[in-house]
This record gives structure tokens, sequence and C-alpha cells, in this order.
């Protein structure tokens, strides 16, 4: 069994696709090639630019003619991945009844990433999917192939679907297994608290920041574990200095009960 809800058939939904990127146009060209051959396309895919050199919007350039591609892209200041986020969900807000898929713009999507999505979807509920780690020679030589080869190149287990049915569901607020490398949403859901809270410079807790936010407003977690997975492809480890910092403000929006809205945020802010 999978969570299909009722009011919001697959026909009448605008489903967005979000992708953050940053300096590495051959990553983000493969997985524009994986979205080429979804089972569910989506309406609209925003790529999300934290301050790419100029190869990377010439990626974005050559696939517009094939997919629904929008692009936006702030100047590099550090590492500001919720800003630029709220700026590509801040080209579709105006926009009635759309979902919003995030993923990051080295995670390779299986044929079927959209519509498994779109079929665990439910008014009140993220989905939070999973991720297929590669090591860095596997990256290397998948970068290095051409084309994605989807038939084979998703066969490993955690791309098997299981219907796992009421157990997605039962622990709705367990906010330590959603990352927006592969997380979806209501659009206005994230609109109600806000967005990113774009206090969050540097690497680290800006996604963990937002899902508790999301939960402390009522919205729960739907495990997308063994239906939407991504093949993740190695990086080098990012520059962690300001993950300390990031740490204290996210145990302040978890120790603070009634903290639902971002203190920094080009939507609304709490202060």
């Amino acid at each position: 069994m999978v969570f299909i809800n009722s009011h919001d058939s697959a026909d009448s939904l605008n489903v967005a696709v979000i992708i953050t990127t940053f300096n590495w146009p051959h990553a983000l060209d493969q997985v524009l090639r994986t979205l080429v051959s979804q089972t569910r396309q989506p309406d609209v895919i925003v790529v999300a630019d934290d301050g790419s050199h100029p190869p990377t919007a010439e990626v974005v350039k050559d696939w517009q003619a094939i997919l629904p591609l929008q692009y936006v892209w702030q100047p590099d200041s550090g590492f500001r991945v919720s800003r630029v986020r709220n700026l590509a969900v801040a080209k579709l807000s105006r926009l009635d009844n759309y979902y919003g898929i995030m993923i990051d713009g080295d995670c390779l999507l299986p044929p079927n990433f959209i519509e498994m999505h779109v079929r665990l979807k439910s008014r009140g509920w993220m989905v939070a999917g999973s991720r297929f780690l590669l090591g860095a020679n596997e990256t290397s030589a998948l970068l290095g192939s051409g084309p994605v080869q989807q038939t084979i190149g998703f066969a490993a287990f955690k791309f098997r679907y299981l219907p796992l049915g009421f157990f997605r569901r039962l622990r709705p607020r367990n906010w330590r297994i959603a990352r927006t490398c592969n997380l979806s949403i209501w659009l206005s859901d994230f609109l109600h608290v806000g967005g990113f809270d774009e206090g969050f410079v540097g690497w680290g807790k800006e996604d963990s920041d937002l899902v508790v936010r999301l939960i402390r407003s009522g919205v729960g977690i739907i495990n997308g574990r063994f239906a939407a997975c991504v093949k993740h492809l190695h990086h080098k480890e990012m520059d962690r200095s300001s993950l300390d910092a990031n740490l204290n403000r996210l145990e302040e929006a978890r120790i603070s009960k009634d903290y639902t809205l971002p203190k920094k945020s080009i939507f609304k802010a709490s202060e």
C-alpha cells in the first residue's frame, strides 16, 4: 500500500523539482539527463545555483530545449543554499496546488523517482527519500562513461520498491531522516513556515531546521525508503567550519516551543 491523496490527483498536480548546485556542471548535466527519462515528468525544474562559474549556466541552457528549466543564480559569498533554495521557490510561489521535490545537483534519479514521490504524497505530510552513496572510484567511472545507464545503474537493493504501508508513517516526527538532497513537500506548507532560515551560512543543518519547524507546524514525515532513492555522487568533504554555529542555531530551534518561523528569510521572519 502507498499513500495517495484522493483530493489531489496526479493529473491536476503541478510538480516542481528544485536542484541545488555549485561549480560541478558535469554532475548537474548527468542529473538533468536522469530527469529526461522520468515516468512522471515534472512541470518545472528550477536549478538553484549558489554562485557557480558560467559553465553551470551553459549546462542549463543546453537542456532548456528539452526540459522545462528555470535558473536562479546568486553571487558566490560562501555556502548559502538556504537563500538560493528560497529564491528558487519564490519563482513558483504564485502557482496553486504545487508540490516540490528537492534534490542536490549530485543526485542521480531512477526513472520512477518523481512518480514515487507523487504516489507517496499526502496533504499535511512531507516525504523523506533515501540515498545510495557512491564511492570515489564509482563516481569517477560513472561521470566518465557518458549517458547514465538507467537499467543497470539503479539495480541496487535500495532502489527496490517495498509496499511498507502504515510503517511509512510510524515515526512522523523523526526529523533526522529528512534531508533536502531528497525531500518532497507541499509548497503551501513550505511557505507557511517561511521557507529556509537564511541565517544558516556555511555547510550543515539548514535542512534539519526546516524540517523541525515543519513538524512543529503540524507536518508529519512519510518515510520514502524503498520507494524514492537517489544515487548520490561522491565528492570531497565540505568545509565544516560553520557546523558548530549551525548546530547551536538548530538546537535553539528545537528547544523553543513556539519557533516555527525562520529568523531570516525572503518570505518572512520571526524578528
